[in-house]
This record gives structure tokens, sequence and C-alpha cells, in this order.
């Protein structure tokens, strides 16, 4: 926010709208990542590590899916959705271009979830943080002022930073395979 509000009013009401349009995407998400949560801890408690995997590796899909669902639906609708949060033409053009950006993230939200059914709740934590400051806080004022990117390049770093954190989580996920859950449950 500190950062977009260089850009001036008009960026940062778009902004603004588009952060509380985009929370339309990622409510299934989150849906899905509190199920990942209970459905592999579940499995994960009861000693039943084939189920963990496969609730874990079923949520990520669903998760990755319904993202994608989103993510094509903002795109195409992101006008009209941003209308509905403005009647600025300039902040519903320039919030809308920024919802066309919108990451693939559910996969983040939802392998974390996933991880922390598993007890691996430091890593979620770790990969948010390092994602955060390292990810976005980095490339976002680089983008903003060194490309002379504008409001695109916030949310471009927003995007870099989500991709990072869902492939970490991800891979970390598949490391868990049933063998290595029976072998180190506690």
């Amino acid at each position: 926010t500190r950062i977009n509000a260089t850009l001036g009013t008009v960026a940062l009401a778009a902004d603004h709208v588009a952060v509380t349009a985009e929370g339309l995407s990622y409510m299934p998400a989150d849906g899905i990542s509190y199920a990942a949560t209970a459905l592999v801890g579940q499995s994960y408690g009861a000693q039943e590590f084939e189920d963990a995997h496969r609730f874990g590796k079923l949520s990520g899909l669903t998760g990755l899916a319904f993202s994608t669902v989103m993510g094509v639906m903002l795109f195409i609708f992101a006008t009209p959705l941003a209308s509905i949060f403005s009647s600025d033409p300039a902040v519903i053009e320039l919030a809308a271009q920024m919802l066309r950006i919108e990451p693939l993230f559910g996969v983040a939200i939802v392998m974390s979830g996933a991880l922390r059914g598993l007890g691996d709740t430091r890593f979620p934590l770790v990969i948010s943080l390092i994602g955060m400051w390292g990810v976005r806080c980095v490339l976002a004022p680089t983008l903003v002022f060194g490309f002379k990117m504008g409001l695109a390049g916030s949310w471009i770093a927003m995007v870099c930073d989500l991709c990072v954190r869902g492939l970490l989580c991800a891979l970390r996920f598949k490391r868990f395979t049933p063998q290595y859950l029976a072998e180190n449950h506690r």
C-alpha cells in the first residue's frame, strides 16, 4: 500500500478495488485449505498415511482447478466486477487491468493447509515470510520505480510471491510420501 500510494489516488483506489474484488477468487481456496488441514490431519493422526497423502494431493489439485476457473472468471469479468466497487472510469479501468494479472495462488493457500494438517506449521510460515519480505517487498519497488511499471509492477510482484509460495509448498508436500509419513510419524 505504501508503494502504491506513491502512484496517486487513482492507482491506490484501483488497487483497493482490485484487492476487494479478488477476494472472491480466493474464498474457495480458503475453504479447501481448511478442509485439507482437517482431512490430512485426521488421516495422519489415525496413521492412515495413504489417505493423508491422497487428501493433500487431491486438495492441491482442487485448489489449482478452482484458482484456474476463478482466474479465468476474473479475467473475463474484470471490468463489470470492478464497476461494482467504483463508479470512476479511470479506477475501474485500472482495477480491471490488475484483476487480469490475478495469480493462481490457490495452490499456495491449499498446500499450506495440507502441510499444517501434517503438523508441518513452520514451513508455511517461513515460506510466507520469505515470499512477502524476500520476493514481494524486494520486487515491488524494483518493478514499480526501477522499471516504471506502475501499479502493474506491484501486482506482478504479488504474483511472483504467491507462485513461489505455491511451488515451494507443493514441493514440500510431495516429499511427504505415505512411506515417509509412516517412518516419521510422531
